[in-house]
């Protein structure tokens, strides 16, 4: 993501920040990406997961999130144009960023997701931004990013990797695990239509 928006001059890497660092970080961005845990277990909230001190995790509610994120909107006087969470269940906080804090897009993962379709995600949608296109093109160019992975299949290489399906889904994806608590072959897999040799991964849902 950093060399698609120009390499380290061009857009600064953030390793394991506070939220209170957040706050500080913002000022004078066009666009946040984070990349992590965004279902950090804050009462009935699932929050993005920060660095606090000694290392341990750190959760804020959504409400503090909106009030940071808020006063760096351009509405607000500042340049924070975008934010994309590459980061499982990250929806209701995107949702709430928009509409509270006025960002103009935010990019989420409504699901839990898998993370190398995540980052081939990512990849993509900060490549079409930084080549000039509009978030819904990107978002759009980031999705066939994902869905035009291959990998080897009976006789042919075929499609790797499903979106919008949830991996936690247990009516349509495997388990981790089979019954016998032995490590399912097929896990993380859809379940198998008649005929397929095995199902697609399931990807998540931005």
């Amino acid at each position: 993501v950093q060399a698609a928006f120009g390499g380290p001059t061009k857009a600064e890497i953030q390793s394991n920040i506070t939220a209170g660092q957040l706050e500080l970080l913002l000022a004078g961005r066009r666009i946040w990406c984070f990349a992590g845990h965004g279902n950090a277990q804050l009462q009935a909230e699932l929050v993005p997961a920060f660095v606090g001190d000694g290392d341990a995790l750190e959760a804020v509610s959504i409400d503090t999130l909106v009030g940071i994120v808020k006063a760096h909107v351009p509405g607000a006087g500042g340049k924070l144009e975008m934010i994309v969470f590459t980061g499982c269940c990250t929806g209701a906080l995107a949702k709430e960023l928009v509409e509270r804090a006025f960002a103009p897009y935010a990019v989420c993962w409504a699901t839990k997701l898998h993370d190398e379709a995540g980052k081939i995600f990512g990849e993509a949608f900060a490549q079409a931004i930084a080549g000039g296109a509009t978030p819904p093109d990107a978002y759009a160019r980031a999705r066939t990013a994902v869905t035009t992975v291959t990998e080897e299949g009976a006789s042919v290489d075929v499609q790797k990797y499903e979106l919008d399906v949830d991996p936690l889904d247990s009516l349509r994806v495997y388990p981790t695990r089979d019954p016998s608590g032995e490590p399912h072959p097929s896990a993380g897999r859809l379940i198998d239509p008649p005929g397929a040799r095995r199902g697609r991964i399931a990807a998540g849902t931005p």
